[in-house]
């Protein structure tokens, strides 16, 4: 079940939605930086049409057109497009990490409200049995009274016990609803819907892992990860800054194309 559980809510948290999204988000930065490396080709065409009604011949019409192709290429010689290439990169690595450790946060959160959900469970069903053997008894004392056997001061004392019963069993299903509500919201489902089989500690085994080393934490957790993936973009920030400093060296090619046309014939063509 909690298995189940756990994966529904990679499926439909929306946390994990959104940090997904911005994998999607950092690599379309990703793709517009790569293009802004490349050359820029800009093409423009222009057309027009001149007709002309002379005496005594007949209508003539002349076609203008006109096309023009450019081409440009920045020099990257101090490194700038270089270093906000790294910083765009970098960035996308951090999204994912970011979103490894969402998935891990949510995972965490779901296994551990569903065994705060079997425990409150435990308790309730404890709980009642005690509540149902403390009203048996304050029978059973109101009865002595009735008989004169038994003083009511230690009837009242029972009542108040048992009234103590009732009041922390109404807490724990509050606790256990709240819980229900938590883990309806971590599995993208609506609360007053949501229905849980139900659950017991008992039902649950201890997992048996091999614990790693303190230090292998830091090569394993995706958030350690992802803020050295934030630093390394930041460099590289600080790389193409630097580079603003210093002129920019453009490359550019530039193609134009002229043309007049009488009755669709080509008279005149320069290039």
């Amino acid at each position: 079940e909690l298995a189940r559980l756990i994966e529904q809510a990679q499926r439909a948290n929306p946390d994990i939605a959104i940090a997904s999204a911005r994998i999607v988000q950092a690599r379309g930065d990703l793709r517009v930086v790569r293009a802004a490396r490349g050359p820029t080709i800009d093409l423009s065409a222009d057309s027009s049409t001149d007709i002309r009604n002379l005496q005594g011949q007949n209508s003539s019409s002349n076609r203008l057109g006109s096309a023009e192709l450019d081409i440009s290429y920045d020099l990257d010689l101090f490194g700038g497009n270089k270093a906000s290439h790294r910083a765009a990169r970098a960035r996308y690595r951090a999204t994912g990490y970011d979103s490894l450790a969402t998935k891990l946060a949510i995972e965490a959160d779901v296994a551990a409200t569903y065994l705060e959900i079997a425990a409150l469970s435990d308790q309730i069903a404890v709980t009642e049995r005690a509540l149902a053997n403390a009203r048996k008894l304050e029978r059973i004392i109101s009865l002595r009274v009735e008989e004169g056997v038994t003083d009511p001061i230690e009837a009242g004392l029972q009542t108040a016990e048992a009234n103590g019963i009732e009041i922390d069993m109404s807490r724990l299903l509050e606790a256990r609803a709240l819980a229900l509500n938590a883990l309806s919201t971590l599995l993208g489902e609506e609360a007053p819907t949501f229905r849980l089989e139900p659950a017991t500690i008992s039902n649950f085994n201890l997992p048996r892992f091999d614990p790693a080393q303190p230090a292998d934490l830091l090569v394993r957790r995706p958030d350690v990860l992802a803020a050295e993936a934030r630093i390394a973009a930041a460099n590289g920030d600080v790389g193409a800054a630097r580079a603003a400093f210093f002129p920019q060296i453009s490359l550019s090619a530039s193609s134009f194309l002229d043309f007049t046309s009488t009755r669709g014939k080509p008279d005149i063509l320069d290039i």
